[in-house]
């Protein structure tokens, strides 16, 4: 009753070949694969005096690579990996109306980007090995239908050339009447590893880059409000966001970024903000259940140079998304789970290729079609009577039930016979169906 401990792993590795009879759609990089390893251990535990302690360990190792293979032949190939060692502890106690929890955790992260081709490799993006370390601490006070939180974190950050120390602060009021409740938070939270997109081919690119002495870490200063409420068996809730963000950048036009040179003089400081509107309702009875999550936002950057001086969308933005799905439950064996998934298409460069020249669009100013797709699932479950903590599920799943074909990749078509070629969109993942069983004893 007092004490918890939980371990898990994971693995996945997926890959991407163009196939041969496909040859009218050409690929910058018609090969790729991606692969995710993480490990986990949880210790959780109730202390005679009041204290609950949690420790956390993880590792976590990320892979991508790219290629362009031609007559089986790899004229041009990229690797990137990432490796997280992380370790948390936590102590926290409630005394009547205040709450306190504080702790530390640190985290060693370790990256390599390498190119290469028929004749030469090198890292592109630097091989690095920082570490983080930071110290925080909360505490909250509830009175009547109030409630306050203070939370501050200090952040110390080790890299092979520039150390830094950056604090971070949150604060949270919100009051309660009957079924409703409202908010206004604050949050200034920093980061030392983040991503950066490159736009500018058919096939985007991320990487992961950490804070160096030409890089210093992204700070985001957030400001939000919300309410939520029900009414019988119908909840619901709104709340609204705007954040600004220190320290973002983006490649600069025409920066190179397969080079054997420093990556960050391709790098300019941009001026990044989002603004967004979340609403949510959920509707629960005895056997159907229903809930929809819905957010209309916008994320732009500016630079000095990039874009001509223009406000621009980031890659990543996606103005529309929205999550909704639907519950039955016949008696305790049977449910079926239907999930709708729908959002924006991201954001890309194109080059319009033109004879002689080609012409490159305003960043960003290309978005692909709308992503959607529906998700359903059939469960039976069965409970042991002799052992009531012993249970299994049989599950049948099918994915993209309705077969949309999303579009995953934009590449050159010739299939019009065009002498320039015409961009067209490459498509993965159509139905899939599942099946899965799992005991708990």
């Amino acid at each position: 009753d007092k004490e918890y401990l939980s371990a898990s792993f994971y693995m996945s590795r997926d890959r991407y070949a163009q196939s041969d009879n496909n040859q009218n759609i050409v690929l910058f990089f018609n090969q790729s694969s991606w692969s995710n390893t993480a490990a986990s251990l949880k210790w959780y535990k109730t202390m005679d005096n009041g204290w609950n302690m949690k420790a956390v360990y993880s590792l976590s190792r990320l892979e991508n690579e790219k290629a362009s293979v031609y007559e089986n032949v790899s004229t041009f190939d990229t690797y990137q990996e990432m490796n997280v060692h992380h370790a948390k502890g936590v102590l926290s106690k409630n005394w009547g109306k205040w709450n306190v929890n504080y702790g530390a955790e640190t985290s060693i992260y370790s990256s390599n980007s390498v190119l290469r081709d028929r004749d030469t490799s090198f890292a592109f993006i630097p091989q690095t090995t920082s570490t983080e370390i930071a110290a925080f601490g909360e505490v909250s006070y509830a009175w009547q239908n109030w409630r306050a939180i203070v939370g501050t974190r200090v952040n110390g950050y080790i890299s092979e050339n520039k150390n830094y120390i950056v604090p971070d602060v949150r604060g949270l009021l919100s009051k309660s009447w009957g079924s409703n409740s409202a908010y206004l938070a604050i949050d200034r939270t920093s980061q030392f590893v983040f991503q950066l997109y490159e736009t500018f081919m058919p096939i985007a690119s991320d990487f992961w880059i950490t804070a160096n002495d030409k890089l210093g870490p992204q700070i985001s200063n957030m400001i939000s409000i919300g309410y939520d409420g029900s009414y019988k068996q119908l909840n619901y809730g709104v709340g609204a966001y705007a954040k600004r963000y220190e320290g973002a950048v983006d490649y600069a036009d025409g920066a190179v970024l397969y080079s054997d040179s420093d990556y960050s003089q391709y790098l300019e400081p941009v001026d990044r903000q989002s603004v967004g509107v979340e609403l949510n309702a959920s509707y629960v009875s005895k056997r159907i259940s229903l809930d929809a999550n819905y957010t209309i936002s916008k994320t732009t950057l500016q630079g000095e140079t990039i874009n001509r001086g223009e406000r621009y969308p980031a890659f990543y933005d996606r103005p529309h998304l929205l999550n909704a799905g639907f519950t039955y439950k016949s008696g305790k064996k049977f449910s079926f789970i239907a999930r709708q998934y729908l959002s924006s298409g991201r954001n890309m460069t194109v080059t319009h290729l033109v004879p002689f020249s080609s012409l490159t669009s305003s960043r960003n100013a290309v978005r692909l079609p709308l992503y959607h797709r529906l998700d359903v699932s059939f469960n039976w479950d069965y409970q042991n009577k002799k052992h009531p903590n012993r249970s299994s599920r049989l599950s049948v799943s099918v994915y993209n039930a309705y077969n949309n074909l999303n579009t995953y990749f934009i590449g050159i078509s010739y299939e019009n016979e065009s002498p320039y070629g015409e961009y067209d969109s490459v498509t993965l993942f159509p139905i899939i169906p599942s099946i899965s069983y799992g005991v708990k004893f």
